[in-house]
Order: structure tokens, then sequence, then C-alpha cells
């Protein structure tokens, strides 16, 4: 097998702990996920936020592994609940022997492999390693974590659109803060790609997710004439642009030859951003609906 980081280490320790909790005779995928969503707690240590070795790696991982289940709208406390009481305690004589993986959390291991490439094999390679071929339960669960989200957060109300903060009344304070945030989300995400496989799903909803909220940053400065932020949410999105790339540099290049601060957008610029966001759309829904 190869090298595990130090958050595979935790994971796979955690895991023995819930399948030695459960009775269970194997380590299986289901333990292992609670392995993986339980590493925030790893990192309660009082030392955790000054150690710059093992748990600054997990830090780096687990911070991917929670950008990512905040884009899918998943609580990791209520999804590692709701996947241990979907376990049944077996059984059986307690033993003191170790416990082993099964063969299916075996093969989620050589997955896991596969996405690490030449790289140690991390918490985030097997949380796509698991997601990859989740069986039966584990899609179950994470059916019944957005069910009981909705229900604790209130989470199925509508909120207003981020781009119609202006047009809905909002004070100029509230849509600076606005852009902020969506600043912060978009460094958020491209922080947590390189924790990724460039092939895994998790990349994938990780990258649109980055895209998505860029875009959605460009329509907002666009509509409200701030050059500054609307240059640099450009030039956060130039790395993520797609093929054919290009139109974000160009378009930045432009604003600051030949656009002066105070005038209106040109209709040449309006209409190449347009442009530009029709591609980034048409591109996610092409990656959203590839099987």
């Amino acid at each position: 097998m190869k090298p595990l980081s130090a958050g595979a280490i935790y994971a796979l320790k955690i895991a023995a702990f819930e399948a030695g909790q459960l009775n269970a005779e194997k380590i299986e995928m289901e333990h292992l996920f609670i392995g993986c969503l339980s590493l925030d707690k790893v990192l309660l240590r009082k030392d955790a936020e000054k150690d710059n070795g093992p748990l600054a790696d997990i830090r780096h991982e687990w911070k991917a592994f929670a950008t990512l289940m905040e884009i899918c709208c998943h609580d990791p406390v209520v999804l590692r609940r709701l996947m241990r009481s979907s376990l049944r305690k077996e059984k059986r004589p307690g033993t003191s022997r170790p416990v082993h993986r099964s063969p299916k959390c075996r093969e989620c291991f050589l997955r896991a492999e596969k996405h690490a490439g030449q790289q140690p094999v991390t918490s985030n390679d097997l949380i796509s390693a698991i997601l990859d071929a989740p069986g039966e339960r584990i899609p179950l669960v994470l059916a019944e974590d957005h069910q009981c989200v909705a229900a604790i957060r209130d989470s199925d109300i509508q909120l207003p659109s981020v781009h119609g903060l202006t047009d809905a009344g909002q004070s100029a304070d509230t849509v600076t803060e606005s852009r902020d945030i969506l600043a912060r989300n978009i460094s958020r995400y491209a922080e947590s790609l390189d924790s990724w496989s460039e092939e895994s799903q998790e990349y994938c909803i990780t990258l649109r997710a980055l895209r998505m909220t860029a875009a959605m940053l460009i329509r907002l400065c666009t509509n409200d004439g701030d050059l500054l932020r609307l240059q640099s949410a450009l030039l956060q999105l130039l790395p993520w642009e797609g093929k054919p790339a290009g139109t974000c540099a160009r378009i930045a290049r432009v604003l600051q030859e030949e656009q002066k601060p105070g005038q209106p957008l040109s209709d040449a610029i309006r209409e190449q951003i347009r442009e530009l966001l029709e591609k980034l759309d048409r591109e996610d829904k092409y990656r959203e609906d590839r099987p």
C-alpha cells in the first residue's frame, strides 16, 4: 500500500475505532467515511493552531473537504451522525484483536491510490474513492442529510439572488460586503482545488463553484460599474477560465488601458463580458451533463 498522509492515517484510525465500537468484524467503507468526516475533531486539540507538522496537513485536507461539503449543502457533523446511526451494532462477543479492512474497503484504498498518483494517499483521495463507488448506504445517508439540513437551518427558504442586491434597494455597504464575500469564496475554492485529483468529481464540483461564483462577482461588478473589483474578479477567474482561454485577460487589459474611472462601461466591454459569462455557463452545463 502507498504511504498515507496524516489525514488519511487519522481517518483510518477513527474508522477502526468506529468499527470496534459497533463490534464490526471488519472496517467497512462506511466506517472510513465517518473517519474522513471526523477530522475536524482532531483539529480541536489545544495546540492545533500552533502545529506546523501533521496537523497543518490535516487542516489543509479538512479545509478542502469542508469547502466541498459547503458547496454541496452538507453538514459534516449531521452527516457523520446519520452515518453512524444507520449502522447496526453487531451482536458478537467482544475481541481485542485488531480490526482489519474489508475487501471493499481495500478496493477503496486502491482507487484512492489512483487518485493520489505519485503522491501519498490523502483523506481527500479516500473521499473521492468512497464516492466513486459508495454502495447503497452512503447515498441514502447523503440524501437524508439534505433533509436534516433543511429542517435544522430552514434552508428551504429561498434567499434573494446576490446579483439582484443593487435592484433590491440594498445599501452600498451591503453590496460591498457581498462582493467581498464572493471574492473570498473564489480564493477558498481555488485553494481547495489542489487537494483533489483533477479526474475526481470533487475537483469538478469545486471548480464549477469557483467559476459560478466568479461569474456572479463579474456580473455584480459590471452592473454597478466597480472597475477595480471587476478587474480583480477577471484576474481571479483567469487560471480557471477554460478553453479557449484569454478572454478574461483581454477584458482586464482593455479596462486598464481604455476605461476611464467614473465613466460608464462601454457597450463593447459589456458585450465582451456578456459573451464571457455565456461561455462559462455553456461550459459548466456541459460538465454537469457529462456522465
